[in-house]
């Protein structure tokens, strides 16, 4: 991401956090209508791909929710959050006691690790506001992808039913955003039976050549 739209973005979580605390509010800048049991819906899709061990990167960690609610169902596995945000990433480090957390940019920044899963969930929706959005997009999934040593699962907003797109955030066409995820994986699940608004993908590393049974 560039500079000056890393910079606003940061500030803007850093200013709730400080704000709201460990709070879920903290983590939208418009009233979002969203809670927990929606946020904990898109975390089941993640869990679902983990193994007991697995190792997790969460992209876009915010206040480690997903580490909580993975560790609940009985994972064990390593986690490593990053985060644009310093308040996000200072309160993560603090709660679940490592030094995973890392206050990073994969785009700009040299991140070598490999996880089973790398999961980014409701961070790749906000539209980054001096870059153009879609090619940022394709950047982060395609650099997130290539980290992923087993899966992907990311979240996006769809404009296929939308009725207002907030100028904030990020929307895509679902037919050629799919055509796009194909230049990486010919496996792939597209989630969106829980919202018409938002598409939940997961892409797989491992490629088909046939039935996969």
């Amino acid at each position: 991401m560039d500079n000056k739209s890393k910079k606003k973005i940061a500030k803007q979580y850093d200013e709730l956090v400080k704000k709201y605390g460990d709070n879920i509010d903290a983590l939208h800048t418009n009233n979002a209508r969203y809670n927990k049991e929606h946020q904990d819906i898109k975390f089941q899709f993640v869990y679902d791909q983990l193994g007991n061990y697995d190792s997790l990167l969460d992209v876009g960690c915010g206040l480690g929710h997903l580490a909580d609610f993975c560790k609940d169902r009985g994972w064990h596995g390593k986690y490593t959050g990053i985060d644009l945000s310093g308040e996000m990433v200072d309160i993560v480090k603090k709660k679940l006691k490592t030094d995973k957390i890392l206050k990073l940019d994969i785009l700009e920044e040299k991140y070598e690790d490999k996880h089973d899963v790398v999961a980014s969930i409701s961070t790749l929706q906000e539209k980054p506001p001096f870059e153009e959005s879609y090619s940022y997009l394709q950047n982060m999934i395609a650099k997130m992808f290539q980290i992923a040593k087993k899966c992907l699962v990311l979240d996006i907003f769809s404009n296929k039913f939308s009725d207002y797109e907030n100028p904030n955030n990020l929307y895509v066409n679902p037919s050629v955003f799919l055509n796009d995820l194909y230049k990486l994986t010919n496996r792939l699940i597209i989630l969106n039976h829980y919202n018409p608004y938002q598409l939940t993908v997961i892409l797989y590393k491992k490629q088909l050549n046939g039935w996969s049974i």
